[in-house]
């Protein structure tokens, strides 16, 4: 595929003034730049040139690669992914939203594979949405926000960005972009390998510190029944229970320990020492020693 059509030179640097911190924070190739400053200046939506949505027997869609992409050859490699809905949670926000908002509970109910029961009952039809929409969100923070004013801003990718699936071994990468010219934001997808034609696009929806914790979300996520990781969820459980066990027991012994008695007095020798004390000692340290007690009143005598 032809690059997209280049901008100016001091287009390129206005843009790179304003984004390039973003584009390193979420790790996008330099060489991928000219292309998304030109897509993003024309709102170029090419996915359809390299992407076709399939569906599956039971009616999932998948996004599949029509060509081979190379992301080290092909400049053009990234691509805008526009975001269907986007809200915050404030203020009953998203109910009000797709009750108001012309065409989008329908287009939810599409995107999500929701099986409309009864047409007419649309509270019903909003609470389904609601229930399923977390499977398809992710959300961002504006950065430039002091904390307690950066709402976080939950959106919904379009029918192609959502149909791209989970892979613990993904081949592209996907981040959420603000475009400050626009004042809106995309998703942008590129490769991280090499793709071959009929591959499908996968991402690593689940960023998790260590195995455990992404087993367990990928289960709640992907596979509510959690058939598919029922083994590895039981000896998550069992581990942790052996690691409470473990830990509810030294934490006794420590507290025992805490608590041992002591004896309230102490044997000592009644003896009363002699004033001053004498102190018997070499000649090799006495002028030392001397000085540093002369003022104690310790009377030192050598062997």
């Amino acid at each position: 595929m032809a690059a997209a059509a280049p901008t100016t030179t001091d287009d390129y640097a206005a843009f790179l003034a304003l984004h390039e911190a973003q584009l390193q924070a979420i790790a996008v190739p330099v060489h991928l730049w000219p292309s998304l400053h030109a897509k993003l200046s024309r709102e170029v939506f090419d996915a359809g040139s390299y992407f076709q949505l399939a569906q599956d027997e039971d009616g999932d869609l998948h996004a599949v690669v029509l060509q081979d992409i190379d992301p080290s050859d092909d400049p053009n490699a990234i691509f805008l992914i526009d975001h269907a809905w986007t809200f915050t949670t404030d203020n009953n926000k998203p109910r009000d939203m797709l009750t108001t908002v012309p065409s989008l509970l329908g287009r939810m109910e599409n995107l999500m594979h929701i099986a409309v029961v009864d047409a007419a009952d649309i509270d019903a039809r909003i609470h389904v949405v609601l229930q399923t929409m977390w499977k398809f969100v992710n959300s961002y923070r504006l950065g430039h926000l002091k904390p307690e004013e950066a709402a976080t801003i939950w959106y919904v990718m379009d029918e192609f960005g959502s149909a791209i699936e989970h892979s613990d071994d993904p081949t592209f990468r996907m981040a959420p972009f603000y475009y400050a010219n626009a004042q809106c934001a995309f998703s942008l997808l590129w490769p991280t390998d090499r793709v071959e034609a009929h591959d499908f696009a996968t991402l690593n929806y689940v960023a998790a510190r260590d195995d455990d914790t992404r087993t367990v979300l990928c289960s709640a996520l992907f596979y509510p029944d959690g058939q598919a990781y029922s083994s590895e969820l039981a000896e998550i459980v069992a581990r942790r229970r052996l690691h409470h066990s473990d830990s509810h027991l030294h934490n006794e012994t420590q507290f025992n320990r805490d608590n041992e008695s002591v004896p309230t007095e102490t044997a000592s020798n009644t003896n009363e020492l002699p004033t001053p004390i004498k102190i018997w000692t070499g000649t090799c340290m006495l002028g030392l020693i001397w000085c540093r007690n002369r003022e104690r009143g310790v009377e030192m005598c050598s062997s």
